[in-house]
């Protein structure tokens, strides 16, 4: 139950930043859903989302796993069709 004391301040940090958060234990997912236009923007603030978060991490002492660190996009065409692509 200490985890949620944690992960609480992390998903206040992704709502901060225009993001939706998902906690599952220590994973911690952010996700967003926008228009195609909006993409580069969006890609800027999680890159500024992400830092905050290893800053605040690092403040209290925890480390943000880079390695278990992953981009998931999922891109669904007119035709309906879905493209998932993993960075």
């Amino acid at each position: 139950m200490l985890i949620l004391l944690y992960t609480a301040d992390v998903i206040v940090i992704a709502q901060q930043h225009g993001f939706l958060a998902l906690s599952y234990a220590v994973d911690i997912q952010l996700y967003f859903h926008d228009e195609a236009s909006s993409v580069e923007t969006r890609l800027r603030r999680l890159k500024d989302c992400i830092i905050e978060i290893d800053r605040w991490m690092s403040s209290n002492h925890l480390l943000l796993n880079a390695d278990e660190t992953v981009l998931m996009a999922k891109n669904e065409a007119t035709t309906g069709q879905n493209s998932v692509s993993y960075y």
